[in-house]
């Protein structure tokens, strides 16, 4: 079996560098602000809030090349050895959700703080990115709130059983 490195990476919004929105999430999501999945290629899938300056494409759902060496400081990457097949799955998953040109879930934001808030046809970074692994790597269903350092936890433990998995 052939097997590829991914990553579910997580921003650190507790920096100098953090904006309004990340010491919003700060108040349920502890450190962790922003996810993202990387595959192998080094493209990466989630969902902004942000316009993309290079692209000019509206926040939601979409995929984006990033330099995560730029600043390190700034991402935890967890790694993820997938089988290519499952990658496969994921990616198509992924290509699917962008091109349905999904918006972003600003009402779960507040979902974070108090009940209620969900949008079904929008979301926010870590219920993406958790909703194109879940499957393939048996993850439970979950409600919409999967914040941010949450899916961090899970994506320590999904890294820790597949690399005694790929051993």
């Amino acid at each position: 079996m052939s097997y590829v490195d991914c990553y579910i990476n997580s921003y650190i919004g507790t920096g100098p560098w953090a904006t309004k929105t990340d010491r919003l999430i700060l108040l349920r999501s502890k450190t962790y602000t922003h996810s993202e999945f990387e595959f192998e290629d080094g493209l990466s899938f989630s969902s902004s809030m942000r316009k993309d300056m290079n692209t000019g494409s509206v926040e939601g759902v979409r995929f984006k090349k990033i330099d995560y060496n730029e600043h390190p400081e700034r991402w935890k990457k967890n790694l993820l050895i997938l089988p290519t097949n499952i990658a496969f799955n994921i990616r198509r998953r992924a290509e699917i959700l962008a091109a349905l040109k999904l918006k972003y879930d600003k009402r779960a934001i507040g979902g974070f703080i108090m009940t209620g808030g969900h949008n079904p046809w929008a979301f926010y970074c870590s219920e993406v990115v958790y909703g194109i692994v879940a499957s393939d790597l048996l993850l439970p269903v979950l409600n919409y709130k999967m914040h941010p350092a949450k899916l961090d936890l899970v994506a320590e433990k999904i890294s820790e059983q597949l690399k005694k998995e790929a051993a």
